[in-house]
């Protein structure tokens, strides 16, 4: 999904919250209260000692609306793809009506200008009422143990949010993209804490069941077809070849796999215009890219800290005029970028999801080249795609992540299928809109979160 939680979201886990174990605190709408531990639980938000409590209660009213209550442990947002996993779950729940979702994290990266405002209120008014609780507890390091369902997301190592460590829900449960198959005791111990994980990819519920984790469910992403559609042909620039290519840089994405390919493929059309996705709001991740079989060097910093893209490609042999570095839009502005495109090209190494960009660009009705690896393989298997057979190993540094399944693309198949598209682009768009159809039907936020929902037992199926 653009697959990851924010690093700084993700460093800390469920284990660091072992410190206080003797305390609980526990939630539920419309109330704080605090009571001796063994007290009947009346569903309130309360705190449980070892000792009895010598003080009175204290009350706090919360409006936190209608419906079951279901916290999402992570940051919804409009600029990566969490924050938009976030923001449709929480949209499509309010718009069914059955559940109410309960943001643990402050809403500060939500395009205001993208949603609907009288939804963007319900939702901030969620998330006050959240923490105006957590600033009435006696104790900032008590363990908050709601009464009602807590979602949470997990990266790497089943690692959730630092929020995490302090919320528990009535049960926890979980969505998981991971994209390092090294899951050790330590690993799985932390995700048995999960009543069900839902998996971003059959790939990644395999790699889950693989270790040992049971209570596994496929579910992936979704895509917003009131954005992502096909649209005319471009009115500017309709003498180039336009390649589009998502995603935040690092090795797992593949970026340097689509300058090998592309610059041999403009050396052959010098009308091919790449046109580069790759805004990382975590330029450290570009450093990956020293691993590179294709490429001499990791891309640098400009002077404002940012991923100095342009220099990297024209570094590695692209010319002035081949390429265009794309600036950071949000989620709602992307269906305009994509449309633009002649074709798109992700040989991306490994996703622990099906790849969000790669399916919105599907359902513009863009040609598109996908690696037939991981997390691609959901796509590949049910969606008219131009896929990648020729998969190498990856092989894994040493101390470095587990990368079996992992596929390392050819650039000779890159081309080949570049130039298919580029020979053949009436045909291939009449494929393309086959699979923008389906995935905007049968792929959609709503369709694919009902399925989630249903499958984590927070719906009825």
């Amino acid at each position: 999904m653009g697959g990851l939680p924010a690093p700084h979201a993700l460093s800390g886990g469920a284990a660091s919250g072992r410190n206080v174990s003797r305390q609980s605190l526990r939630l539920r709408l419309g109330h704080l209260s605090q009571e001796p531990s063994g007290a009947p639980w009346r569903g309130r938000m309360a705190v449980a000692n070892s000792q009895p409590v010598h003080h009175p209660m204290t009350r706090i009213k919360i409006d936190l609306g209608s419906g079951q209550k279901v916290g999402i442990v992570w940051q919804i947002g409009s600029y990566s793809g969490w924050g938009v996993l976030g923001l449709h779950i929480a949209r499509h729940m309010m718009a069914a009506g059955d559940l109410e979702p309960m943001p643990i994290y402050p809403l500060s990266s939500v395009d205001r200008n993208a949603v609907d405002p009288a939804f963007l209120e319900r939702l901030t008014a969620n998330a006050n009422a959240i923490a105006a609780a957590m600033a009435s507890r006696p104790d900032p390091s008590v363990m908050v143990r709601g009464s009602f369902p807590m979602l949470h997301g997990l990266g790497n190592g089943l690692t959730p949010a630092p929020l995490a460590a302090t919320f528990a829900g009535t049960p926890d449960l979980a969505i998981a993209f991971l994209e390092d198959t090294n899951l050790g005791p330590e690993v799985v111990a932390r995700g048995q804490r999960y009543a069900c994980i839902a998996a971003g990819a059959s790939w990644t519920a395999e790699v889950l069941r693989g270790a040992g984790l049971e209570r596994v469910v496929v579910c992936p992403q979704g895509v917003d077809a009131t954005v992502f559609h096909p649209g005319p042909p471009r009115a500017h620039a309709r003498d180039r070849f336009i390649v589009y290519s998502g995603g935040k840089l690092e090795f797992r994405k593949g970026q340097d796999v689509v300058v090998a390919a592309f610059r041999r493929f403009h050396q052959r059309h010098p009308d091919a215009l790449l046109v580069a996705g790759w805004f990382s709001p975590w330029p450290t991740l570009a450093r990956s890219m020293s691993d590179s079989p294709h490429l001499a060097e990791a891309p640098g910093l400009d002077e404002k800290g940012a991923v100095d893209v342009a220099g990297w490609l024209s570094r590695n042999g692209l010319p002035e005029g081949s390429f265009q570095v794309a600036p950071a839009v949000s989620n709602r502005a992307m269906g305009k970028v994509l449309r633009q495109a002649d074709a798109a090209l992700f040989p991306n190494r490994c996703e622990g999801g099906t790849n969000l960009v790669a399916m919105e660009a599907i359902a513009c009705g863009i040609p598109t080249i996908l690696s037939a690896n991981t997390g691609h393989l959901d796509l590949i298997a049910d969606l008219p795609c131009l896929a990648l057979r020729a998969q190498a190993p990856v092989p894994s540094r040493p101390g470095g992540m587990g990368t079996e399944g992992w596929g390392e693309s050819s650039i000779d198949e890159i081309v080949e299928a570049l130039e298919h598209v580029y020979a053949n682009r009436d045909a291939a768009r009449v494929q393309a809109a086959q699979a923008a159809e389906r995935i905007r039907t049968e792929w959609s936020w709503d369709v694919q979160i009902s399925r989630m929902l249903k499958g984590l037992g927070l719906r009825a199926g």
